[in-house]
């Protein structure tokens, strides 16, 4: 039996392959992303002084059927294009951001997502590699 912190990491997961229409993609700006960058300043620092970020990116969007009060949110993994700093032409990389989902309910406590109300993500991860068109 899966405990509701766990099964609240999972979901999105399973959402990304099982394809359920609650979840879905959804475009977000790149402000959004620097908090979780600054989870870790040598990352942030690496980002901010060698990459040109888009000014937009995809990710996770919970939908109104999961969850009324958070449905419209943006959650990880979130994607962005890249190139480096100063380069002339397209973005040439694609940067993945992994992140950690935690559920809470109003006092704190790990929750199934359909009962939370707010949800806290952490940084756990950035990928980089040749964006491919």
């Amino acid at each position: 039996m899966l405990k509701r912190p766990l099964f609240c990491l999972a979901l999105p997961v399973l959402a990304t392959l099982m394809a359920l229409p609650a979840w879905a993609g959804g475009s977000f700006h790149v402000d959004q992303l620097w908090p979780l960058l600054e989870q870790q300043p040598a990352v942030a620092q690496w980002v901010a002084q060698g990459l040109e970020l888009n000014e937009s990116g995809f990710a996770m969007r919970i939908g109104q059927e999961v969850n009324p009060n958070l449905g419209g949110m943006r959650v990880g993994p979130y994607m962005i294009l890249a190139k480096p700093k100063d380069s002339e032409g397209p973005f040439t990389l694609e940067l993945t951001i992994e992140t950690h989902m935690e559920c809470l309910d109003e006092s704190g406590n790990p929750v199934d997502i359909d009962k939370a109300v707010t949800i806290n993500e952490t940084f756990k991860s950035l990928t980089v590699r040749p964006f491919l068109e």
